[in-house]
């Protein structure tokens, strides 16, 4: 049997194979994100530890709380030290240097006079450290800054600006646009840049001048002997150290080196985990839809082998035989897939890395280029993944053919009775029991919780559709087989086509590639769509329709692939539009203001635009925004710092009780009406919560609001003289800005003169600081989608691969019908009609599950009001005529092959 096995894997190597390339893919995706994850893991993390290896020690302020992300990329939430504790470190025995350290923000402005771009990573400023065993950074051109018009620049800046030793530049940082001469470049170790982000360096009194308080630092690095104790010089600091506090009397700490590079490391993996899991979470996807593609595979390959199971069967060989050969099939087909798709994860990781390159705006000098790391890990998961599932996905098939008795096998024809049966019946009305049961328990909660009942119920409705696929797929596509969807078909070809030639032309005006490509393809959908839409009520359209009804469970799980991919794209499309439609709802209803000061950068903008915009002419009133976190009753808070004497006329607050312009005394804060509620608090209670830094204080409760929608879900604000005290900050995140009306234009013209100074303040209307908003936000669904795509692909396969497996087991059919006088073309057209019914079914499916469960999802999320369910309509027709133009795709190559069968070959076949 063994033997028997290998020789029909040879014979049957074409369908077999073909079964295996959605295994191909989903494994090619998992190994690609292991390899570019590991890969770069693997050189950042070399990377930092040889930028530490000089450090013996770190002096800093002890942490108040872990902010993790909270900070951002340039505030860890630590109180700063005097810059003059270097000189006393340095001092202690044992000690052979010390050097301030204080990242900040700093943005070089391009020889455009816009600021240099970078695709979201960080904009460093830093102090140049003179100690070339403390500093991770190594002058490749020029020298250190020695002035205070002076200032050193990685080498990504070289790269992406042109600028280069001797050139002045100008630098935006907390403060005005400032000019600096470019004396140096430098490289982190062996890369142009720290993980993608640009840094420039200056000296340490200019430096925290600019980018903080002057004199101020975050951090003190120190080297000791060669070979000394790294404990010992860490004591010994201590001691020295021990009166000593941070600005705000926090304690101070001081780690070794050894331990400051656990700390990186555990950073770095922090980062490189996140990125695995996301791309992982989508090759999940990719696999569990090629289980439904590799089953149907093996249960159309199966099925057209029946009579040469049941021959065995006949001569002497048991069902365990039969099984156990197939499944020697399965598992070599399965290995051999997995092994082509960790060899296709290089390319797929190499993918990944180009197009984060791409996408970020840079010229991707930030990722170091390197060979990729292929783990030994990698290649054993992906064989073990992609064998277990192709496997797992004959089980059914194999199993299910194993029990047909050997003389009905041998029969000519079968009927396929699978619809109809009573046990698929009884269990898919138990699954579909169970999974509306969790939804109601799902929708009866809240948050997290809810939402993990609703994605369980979604689950379960799955394996129900699965089940019960067949007994809803003969009606559905029996009425989309009919004559008057070809009419829709028709259309949607004509629009296609018209939108295709109009953005072919357009784009050969406008010199872009996108329409030049993407016209003549959408050319030839619509020419295809039409002809395919005005043969659906002949006679081929009408056998094309039979087809489909004739076998409801292959027409099922054909589309069950595409139904698991749609679902999912549609449940995302609900929830990011209620999201985005509710965050534009809110502002519109919630901001006063006529205009929005925003930032172009992630840190913010200097506080005295407010001043200067204050003093415009057309201006009524303006209030900065910022953030903070604290830590109140063990839970972590978003806190908004805000100019209350002018904040409550530029943002609707809803119904305040108590005196909201009261925060203008120190000490007090307001909070919204429902965490008031939660914590029973009540006007005048004191609150007690601990900063960043460290510093706990009590705030007097003077005001309580009820529409915290409107400042995005912030439940805390403080006044200004309160956040100065405790949080102080040179930059806002936002200004709100309310006009007099009268001249809008010439408001415009004299904001913009205003903040020319200022690039990273950015004067927006309330509906371009929407849409902005809103941008970012779909830039990541975009992103998701696009993973998405590749399980929408594996689902495309499945239907082409479905169509050319039944092509075979339908030669005679398609011989018969050919002799009788059916042309190429009806043939073809026979079968596009029957792949597009199957892809509607399929798509259709999938938008009412997605749609559905979507809308639980924001149901549950926002139970509490926050959240308005919008569905995006226009995009899911969209997807639904789209899966026309996938039908027809999938349709092409098994079309091809049935119009050239050998009419006589085709008659003859057994």
């Amino acid at each position: 049997m063994f033997k028997l096995a290998l020789r029909n894997l040879w014979e049957y190597k074409r369908r077999l194979l073909t079964s295996g390339f959605a295994v191909v893919l989903g494994i090619s995706f998992l190994c690609g994100s292991f390899i570019f994850t590991d890969t770069l893991k693997g050189l950042f993390s070399d990377l930092f530890s040889s930028a530490v290896k000089g450090v013996d020690g770190v002096v800093r302020a002890e942490e108040g709380f872990d902010l993790g992300n909270g900070g951002g990329p340039y505030d860890d939430g630590r109180s700063l030290l005097p810059i003059n504790i270097v000189d006393q470190i340095a001092q202690v025995d044992g000690v052979v240097a010390a050097a301030p350290s204080y990242t900040g923000y700093a943005q070089l402005i391009n020889k455009k006079g816009k600021l240099v771009k970078t695709g979201g990573a960080p904009t460093f400023g830093q102090l140049w450290i003179d100690d070339n065993q403390l500093n991770a950074y190594k002058i490749l051109n020029g020298r250190p800054p020695a002035a205070d018009n002076e200032i050193v620049i990685d080498r990504s800046l070289v790269s992406t600006t042109g600028y280069k030793v001797g050139d002045t530049v100008k630098v935006n940082t907390s403060g005005p646009i400032t000019e600096f001469k470019v004396v140096g470049d430098a490289t982190f170790g062996t890369s142009d840049s720290a993980l993608g982000a640009t840094t420039v360096f200056f000296t340490p009194k200019r430096g925290t001048e600019l980018m903080g308080k002057a004199g101020l630092i975050q951090t003190v690095l120190v080297r000791g002997e060669p070979g000394a104790d790294e404990a010992a010089l860490v004591t010994a600091v201590q001691a020295s150290l021990a009166s000593t506090k941070s600005v705000s009397g926090a304690k101070l700490e001081v780690l070794s080196g050894s331990a400051f590079d656990k700390e990186q490391q555990a950073f770095v993996n922090t980062i490189f985990k996140f990125i695995n899991y996301f791309f992982t979470a989508f090759a999940v996807i990719a696999l569990f839809v090629s289980i439904f593609v590799i089953a149907n595979s093996f249960s159309i390959v199966i099925a057209q082998r029946n009579r040469e199971m049941a021959m065995l069967r006949a001569i002497g060989a048991g069902r365990r035989q039969v099984v156990a050969a197939t499944f020697i099939e399965a598992f070599f087909v399965g290995l051999i897939a997995s092994a082509i798709g960790v060899i296709a994860g290089l390319g797929v990781a190499w993918l990944i890395k180009f197009g984060l390159n791409k996408t970020s705006g840079s010229d991707g000098s930030g990722l170091p280029s390197s060979g990729l790391k292929l783990l030994p890990r990698t290649v054993l998961t992906g064989l073990i993944v992609g064998t277990l599932v192709t496997l797992g996905s004959a089980v059914l098939p194999v199993i299910k053919a194993s029990r047909i008795k050997p003389l009905a096998a041998l029969r000519e024809s079968s009927f396929d009775k699978s619809a109809q049966s009573k046990a698929r019946l009884v269990f898919g009305a138990l699954f579909l029991a169970a999974s509306m049961t969790m939804l109601f328990v799902g929708l009866g909660g809240k948050g997290g919780t809810g939402a993990r009942n609703v994605g369980f119920s979604a689950g379960l409705f799955l394996l129900t559709t699965v089940l019960l696929g067949p007994i809803v797929a003969k009606p559905i596509a029996g009425t989309l087989g009919r004559k008057w969807y070809g009419w829709i078909i028709i259309a949607f070809g004509g629009v296609t086509a018209i939108a295709g030639l109009a953005g072919t032309v357009y784009s050969l005006t406008k010199q872009t590639w996108p329409g030049v490509i993407g016209g003549p393809i959408l050319v030839l959908a619509g020419v295809y769509l039409v002809r395919t839409g005005l043969l659906s009520g002949s006679v081929s359209g009408r056998i094309a329709r039979e087809n489909a009804v004739r076998n409801p469970t292959r027409t099922s799980s054909t589309a069950l692939a595409l139904t698991i991919g749609t679902s999912v794209v549609c449940a995302i499309l609900v929830l990011s539009t209620s999201l985005t439609e509710t965050f534009r709802g809110a502002l519109d209803n919630s901001v006063k203001a006529d205009y929005v000061v925003a930032s172009g950068t992630d840190f913010g903008f200097p506080a005295e635009v407010d001043d200067i915009l204050r003093a415009t002419p057309g201006v009524e009133s303006t209030s900065g925004y910022r953030t903070t976190r604290v830590k109140f009753l063990l839970r972590e808070r978003t806190v908004g710092i805000v100019n209350p004497k002018e904040f409550g006329s530029l943002v609707d607050l809803g119904d305040v009780k108590g005196d909201f312009t009261s925060l203008s005394t120190k000490g007090t804060v307001a909070i919204d009406k429902k965490s008031a509620s939660d914590n029973n608090l009540k006007l005048g209670d004191s609150l007690k919560p601990q900063f960043t830094n460290g510093t706990r204080t009590d705030l007097k409760l003077v005001a309580i609001y009820d529409n915290a929608e409107g400042l995005g879900n912030v439940y805390y604000l403080i006044g200004n003289v309160t956040g100065d005290a405790y949080v102080p900050s040179e930059v806002e995140n936002f200004l709100y800005v309310k006009t007099d009306g009268k001249d809008s234009k010439a408001f415009e013209k004299a904001a913009d003169t205003a903040l020319a100074p200022f690039p990273a303040a950015e004067l927006q209307t309330k509906k371009k600081f929407a849409d902005d908003q809103i941008g970012q936000f779909r830039q990541f669904l975009a992103l998701i989608n696009a993973l998405l795509l590749l399980a929408i692909i594996i689902a495309i396969l499945g239907i082409a691969n479905t169509l050319r497996l039944s092509i075979f087991e339908r030669t005679r059919e398609i011989g018969l019908l050919r002799a009788i006088g059916q042309s190429r073309d009806q043939t073809r057209a026979m079968i596009r009609w029957e792949a597009i019914v199957v892809a509607t079914f399929g798509t259709l499916l999938g938008i009412v599950i997605g749609t559905g469960y979507g809308a639980a999802l924001v149901r549950v999320l926002g139970k509490d009001g926050s959240v308005k369910l919008a569905v995006p309509y226009p995009l899911i027709l969209g997807l639904a005529l789209l899966a026309s133009i996938v039908g027809l795709y999938a349709a092409r190559k098994p079309a091809k092959d049935a119009a050239k069968l050998n009419i006589l070959k085709a008659i003859a076949t057994d």
